[in-house]
């Protein structure tokens, strides 16, 4: 991990003060004025550091995702492989990549429609194993299924490409449905009772926050009501807060009640109406 700039040039001092003692010179870094030219280089070196040891971690990150998404068998390289997946495109001879010849990059990027996927471990009640691999386009800025179209072709792919007796389902599913209800205790000095703020800069800031926070939940990321709860804490103005009512639904199923945490069958969680979410408003001074 790269150390920072502040420790690399105390580091520099340390050593420069050590290197001229041995000498017979005796210099003291911490009487330096702001414009000592010996101060000056050694920040100059401990930047230029600084910024080396930064690029090699960077460097050190991205080749160990490359070689843990490239390890075959494993979910994540299900995952990877999903997202190279070029709709429409058709396979070089006798290999697992798409011939793009005579085709644009922007062509190359609209034909990769998955752009969600997560790859994970399930046992049927009959105790067989097999992987089950979520996936998503992006539509409109949000999350969607893929079409009946995409997803057979996708499948196709993973005929192709995949492991060898290895059982996979492939599927893109509607948001899991979400109901709330929410109890907010907001300071009348900066909310008013609709969750907007008074001096003009925001309106209806809590519902906002619920509705962006979903949106940022990794793609088949867990739903937890604490961490939620405190992202709505956190705004100004906002007191305290209760979930009065957590529900969530896939498929058909009807709702049931959420616990404490829950990971999204589809991969995403959405509210399918406005009516989905409550929020009730009552003030209440900051509490001392």
């Amino acid at each position: 991990m790269a150390r920072t700039i502040s420790d690399i040039q105390t580091q520099i001092q340390t050593t420069l003060q050590s290197e001229m003692a041995a000498i017979g010179v005796t210099i003291d870094p911490t009487s330096w004025s702001a414009t000592n030219i010996l101060r000056l280089l050694c920040y100059v070196f401990a930047f230029a550091a600084n910024v080396l040891e930064t690029i090699f971690d960077t460097f050190t990150s991205d080749n160990s995702a490359y070689i843990a998404g490239m390890k075959p068998h494993s979910l994540l390289w299900y995952v990877n492989v999903s997202k190279a997946f070029q709709y429409g495109f058709p396979l070089l001879p006798e290999s697992d990549l798409f011939d793009n010849t005579g085709y644009t990059d922007d062509q190359i990027a609209a034909s990769k429609v998955v752009a969600y996927a997560a790859c994970v471990k399930q046992t049927d009640s009959y105790g067989r194993r097999s992987l089950r691999l979520k996936t998503a386009q992006n539509t409109g800025g949000d999350l969607a299924p893929l079409t009946e179209e995409q997803l057979n072709a996708l499948r196709e792919y993973f005929d192709i490409v995949g492991d060898a007796g290895v059982a996979l389902n492939i599927d893109s599913q509607v948001a899991d449905g979400l109901k709330m209800n929410w109890t907010v205790y907001y300071d009348p000095l900066i909310l008013n009772n609709a969750g907007d703020r008074l001096d003009g800069t925001a309106t209806d800031v809590i519902r906002t926050a619920i509705k962006n926070y979903l949106l940022a939940l990794p793609f088949n990321g867990t739903l937890a009501l604490q961490y939620i709860k405190d992202v709505v804490e956190a705004i100004p103005g906002v007191v305290l807060v209760n979930i009065d009512l957590a529900q969530s639904k896939y498929g058909n199923y009807d709702f049931t009640n959420i616990a404490t945490y829950i990971v999204p069958d589809s991969g995403y969680f959405r509210f399918a109406a406005d009516s989905d979410l409550v929020v009730n408003y009552e003030d209440k001074e900051p509490i001392k």
